[in-house]
């Protein structure tokens, strides 16, 4: 691999260059790689990772102790700083190095309680069937299922950096007729029937979601791109239809940390191939994203590395997931370490520990707080009240 060490430097430019996408981040960061040895036991491995020059970059601190915990069918991360002050997992990046799976677990001190639920799968519709039947009582529409995106694209450096400076014309409003917003709205209005409250919930709370918050931006609906427009191939126009799909602007986030690392790696380690697969499932004959499968792959030198998203945009709490800008540093720390075989700063056995509540999770003494006084919190809890607006006018 014709690259070189990860810099003081790339942690600013990681950290900072896209820090407008990203929620604000925690004040001082670590991560895990969870993967299995040759016993077929969990290990937590930590790579050594250089400080940001910058001070407004967080400081990335080692752990230890780390502890999985398992509640209704969801794991979690807990750990401790060298000092002894907890960190909690919540947010992940799943991967496979040759023929060995992994999760990227990324800590921060701040706590949510609505972690347990942020997985909970969505039940569309009010009755809702195998064959995806919906519609009025005296009415049923079939829908086959529809995708949009491609199977593995190559990146080429070079073209990368062309489209790096070329304007996104035409715009996607234009490209779809409306905006990303309008759709979730017509959707919700024609179905207020037939969702269930949970996706009304959903709906509701994207659509009315505040564009100029930067946590509550983050529910928005936007046009997300299954092919993002950089890395498309020279033969393929990345501003149409087949390639764009609604969903909010969180998902377009995590989409984005993937494709920044292998961006990094085009643009910095010029012996390696970068590709990307993606795959937008649609909700019915709508322009709205049901579900995304969307994979990165590094290979250098007869390895490889794959990383890994399966996205749900109707996710009911996703605020618990929202990316900081340092999960991209750190993702791209950890391929760069393990692609170039260096070792970790520390290794050691997993402990998991079923818990039967949220309390065993972040500690007895820390209760659950109705309202948490920073500004992206609040933004948060606004979702919870009650949206009389879903019309089309």
């Amino acid at each position: 691999m014709k690259n070189r060490d990860l810099t003081s430097n790339d942690v600013d430019f990681l950290s900072l260059g896209f820090k407008a996408r990203y929620i604000i981040p925690a004040y001082e960061v670590g991560h895990a790689v969870i993967i299995k040895n040759e016993k077929d036991e969990k290990e937590f491995l930590q790579y050594a990772i250089p400080q940001g020059i910058s001070k407004d970059v967080p400081k990335l601190i080692q752990l230890k102790n780390i502890k999985e915990v398992k509640h209704n069918k969801i794991t979690g991360y807990r750990t401790e700083s060298l000092d002894g002050h907890p960190m909690y997992a919540m947010r992940f990046i799943h991967g496979r190095f040759d023929n060995r799976f992994f999760t990227i677990a990324f800590f921060t001190p701040k706590k949510t309680n609505d972690f347990w639920r942020s997985t909970y799968s969505p039940v569309l519709f009010k009755i809702p069937d195998e064959k995806n039947e919906v519609g009025d009582e005296d009415q049923a529409e079939i829908y086959e299922a529809r995708y949009k995106g491609s199977d593995w694209v190559t990146i080429d450096p070079q073209l990368m950096k062309q489209r790096e400076n070329q304007n996104r014309d035409p715009n996607p409003w234009y490209v779809m007729g409306e905006s990303a917003c309008d759709v979730y709205n017509d959707f919700a209005w024609d179905r207020r029937r037939e969702l269930s409250a949970y996706m009304s919930e959903v709906f509701a709370t994207a659509i009315s979601a505040n564009l100029t918050g930067t946590f509550s931006s983050q529910l928005r609906p936007e046009w997300v791109h299954a092919i993002p427009f950089i890395f498309a191939p020279k033969e393929m126009d990345p501003q149409v239809t087949s390639n764009l799909g609604a969903a909010p602007k969180w998902v377009t986030v995590e989409m984005m940390v993937l494709s920044h690392v292998v961006r990094w790696f085009a643009n910095n380690c010029s012996g390696s191939t970068q590709k990307i697969k993606s795959r937008f499932k649609m909700l019915f004959d709508t322009e709205i994203i049901e579900e995304i499968h969307y994979q990165v792959s590094i290979e250098d030198q007869g390895h490889t590395i794959e990383l890994s998203q399966i996205i749900n945009p109707f996710l009911r709490w996703p605020e618990a997931r929202f990316r900081q800008a340092t999960d991209l540093t750190q993702a791209v720390a950890v391929v760069h370490a393990m692609l170039n075989g260096k070792s970790p700063i520390l290794t050691q056995r997993l402990h998991v520990n079923p818990i039967s509540n949220e309390a065993s999770f972040f500690g007895s003494a820390e209760k659950r707080s109705p309202k948490r006084k920073n500004d992206q919190v609040e933004e948060a809890e606004q979702p919870e009240q009650k949206h009389a607006r879903i019309n089309p006018m």
